[in-house]
């Protein structure tokens, strides 16, 4: 499967284009472009070409982990999973167990977990992972 326009545009509203590398919050990885972290360092500059094609790369990464799966998805699930991949780096050995046992609610639950940084509650993940479980459940299952 492919992320489609709804999980993109999830992504895009939560990883805010930047064109010059910068800290997120206080704890977190040199950052640019729409979220990508690999090798970036402070003081970096790309063009809105380069972010796009880090975004691109780092989507194709999220949605090879979903894949990954290999489990039944709809639309809305893969890519609401693609998000959190793609915001996380994986999926976590919980939410990939109920998904391959077939506990797609518990999964989309467990979600809200990922909500944290160095164990501090952050808003804004907090918001992202509602917009995903929201996203996850809007086609029903599959």
């Amino acid at each position: 499967m492919k992320l489609g326009p709804r999980g993109s545009s999830l992504i895009k509203s939560y990883e805010t284009l930047r064109l010059k590398a910068y800290m997120p919050t206080p704890k977190d990885r040199p950052t640019i472009g729409w979220g990508h972290v690999r090798s970036v360092k402070m003081g970096q500059e790309i063009d809105i070409i380069k972010a796009e094609q880090f975004f691109r790369d780092d989507v194709m990464m999220a949605e090879q982990i979903v894949n990954d799966l290999n489990v039944p998805l709809t639309e809305s699930q893969f890519d609401s999973l693609c998000s959190l991949a793609f915001n996380t780096g994986e999926l976590g050995e919980t939410i990939t167990g109920l998904l391959k046992d077939g506990h797609y609610y518990e999964a989309c639950e467990f979600m809200f977990r990922w909500r944290k940084q160095k164990g501090k509650d952050l808003l804004g993940l907090a918001r992202r992972r509602a917009k995903e479980m929201s996203l996850f459940l809007e086609d029903g299952m599959p």
